[in-house]
């Protein structure tokens, strides 16, 4: 048997566990129960010094390529599972590899979603999450070859969906994925979600009469907006310059960073064509990291991010008001992450911070207090948003 492990400081295994043996044979006392969802493959989850794995058994070959291309993916920081472990030659069951990833925290496959999320928060908020991903891996040259729900986690963020990448046995990376390529895969795609929506409102039903076809359909709909927006051209004149600013600013506000521009004259009327290079969305990510040093999800740190503005505005109206220099946006982004958002998710008890992330824990506080202080027609603070939201959500929940 050989194992092959990446972080193993962060990420520690038991060499002591039955890795040669087949893994549906493993004792129970060792599997720990988790959300899961559909697999054609043998998959069990495993607990080792606080942390949870999830353990695949595949074809060795389809092991090896899948832990690699995992590997890939997260040098480019991409949303998906990150790889742990490789498996191989193994006594109990030739020919058979076990790739152990880390398990994704707060996450929850499409079926264990679905049924304890309302539909009308659900349907809008998944089409967005799947389109966003496959626009993402399409940006890189990466060709899924089997998109399904169930080989995609779902976290949420913000008030909406994070879509990650799990399975990627018949992935492949190219320099640049081709037209034909994309629209094969979306047609992959369609097939399996169609398939896998129908299959639930056989077995279940799906309220609010959803059709599965109109489903896919706005995945792709959804999808073709975003990359033709992502990957539009614009043409303008030399006085219209303010174009590229505005350009660049709407990529940002979609979450994409731009690597670089090229402007290409047209020969009419002197007019230039802008052409954009975006680098994989996390515009926001990026730049709460550099800020704060804390690194979420995108639609939490536009939140979190939008949070540090309002701080930093009114922390400078005070300063002027004393007759003291503004401070810089980086400086109010460190007292805003010390005094308030530390501060804040320091009045809950553990109990209630460990059911999701601290940015999503913030972010549906913040939520409670806009919506009390309606209801109230005053401002309640933080700290009675903290008592009422313990008290009225998180011990009803």
């Amino acid at each position: 048997m050989r194992l092959q492990q990446i972080a193993p400081q962060e990420y520690p295994l038991d060499l002591g566990l039955p890795w040669d043996q087949p893994l549906e044979g493993w004792p129970e006392h060792l599997l720990v129960e988790m959300a899961r969802g559909i697999s054609r493959n043998v998959v069990r989850f495993i607990r080792c010094r606080e942390r949870i794995y999830a353990v695949k058994e595949i074809n060795e070959k389809l092991a090896k390529h899948e832990f690699q291309f995992l590997r890939d993916l997260q040098e480019m920081d991409a949303p998906s599972v990150k790889p742990v472990a490789l498996v191989t030659e193994r006594s109990g069951k030739p020919n058979y590899a076990l790739v152990v990833t880390h398990y994704l925290d707060f996450s929850q496959p499409y079926r264990i979603m679905m049924a304890e999320q309302p539909w009308h928060i659900s349907y809008d908020v998944l089409i967005d999450a799947m389109a966003e991903l496959f626009v993402w891996l399409h940006l890189q040259g990466v060709f899924w070859g089997d998109c399904s729900l169930s080989n995609t986690l779902f976290r949420r963020d913000a008030g909406r969906l994070a879509a990650y990448f799990v399975d990627a046995e018949t992935a492949v990376s190219y320099d640049r994925i081709s037209d034909g390529q994309r629209e094969l895969d979306l047609m992959i795609a369609q097939t399996n979600v169609a398939g896998e929506l129908m299959d639930l409102e056989a077995g279940f039903g799906l309220p609010g009469g959803v059709d599965p076809i109109k489903v896919t359909e706005d995945i792709l709909s959804k999808y073709h907006k975003l990359w033709s927006e992502v990957n539009q051209q614009i043409e303008f004149g030399a006085e219209e310059q303010y174009q590229v600013e505005r350009r660049i600013q709407r990529l940002h506000d979609l979450g994409y960073d731009v690597e670089e521009i090229e402007f290409v004259t047209s020969g009419e009327n002197d007019r230039l064509r802008l052409l954009t290079k975006v680098v994989e969305p996390g515009h926001h990510i990026r730049r709460l990291e550099s800020l704060v040093g804390i690194k979420v999800q995108a639609n939490q740190a536009r939140r979190l991010l939008h949070e540090i503005t309002r701080f930093m505005h009114q922390y400078n109206h005070r300063r002027e008001e004393r007759g003291k220099d503004k401070v810089s946006e980086m400086v109010a982004a460190h007292i805003w992450y010390e005094e308030e958002y530390l501060y804040i998710l320091d009045m809950f008890p553990d109990e209630y911070r460990s059911r999701d992330d601290d940015a999503e824990l913030y972010h549906q506080l913040l939520e409670h207090r806009w919506y009390e202080s309606e209801n109230r027609k005053q401002d309640i603070g933080m700290r009675e948003a903290v008592r009422s939201f313990i008290a009225n959500v998180l011990e009803k929940t």
